[in-house]
């Protein structure tokens, strides 16, 4: 996965975090839980179903499946958005083979943006107690600002 990461139009900081999240390596609660800083994981604090953890903030939770549809439908692109079982690697390299060669590097960066907004979205509900759920829409709104900077 180094080459569709290294190789987008992101920005760096967006780069190196993918590169943590398909590692397991962002600090989510099922990982802290794992380094003994916490006492059990918490569930997702967007839709409070399922646990904390990369897979499920990016790809599995019901409101990122709702952005990477909206984000899917709003750059035309004609790819299924990631399912409930999905990981973000297995369904970024298929969704990948459905994207002409000369628009791969665009999609990759819109995977890169969709998936940093994500987790911005998440830990801004963490760690600045934000009560309010964004919509879809919103967040759409803000990846559209990110995408064309």
């Amino acid at each position: 996965m180094h080459k569709p990461i290294w190789r987008s139009f992101a920005p760096t900081k967006c780069k190196i975090f993918s590169w943590l999240a398909l590692k397991k390596r962002i600090w989510t609660s099922d990982r802290r839980y794992k380094h003994g800083m916490q006492d059990r994981p918490s569930a997702c604090f967007t839709c409070l179903q399922e646990e904390d953890n990369v897979e499920h903030i990016l790809v599995q939770c019901v409101f990122a499946r709702r952005v990477w549809y909206t984000c899917l439908q709003e750059a035309s692109l004609q790819l299924e958005e990631p399912q409930r079982g999905s990981t973000l690697e297995n369904w970024w390299l298929q969704a990948r083979e459905g994207v002409v060669a000369a628009d791969k590097r665009k999609f990759d960066t819109l995977v890169i943006l969709v998936s940093w907004m994500l987790w911005k979205h998440r830990n801004s509900r963490v760690f600045e107690n934000t009560r309010e759920q964004c919509s879809v829409t919103q967040l759409t709104g803000r990846i559209k600002g990110e995408f064309h900077l």
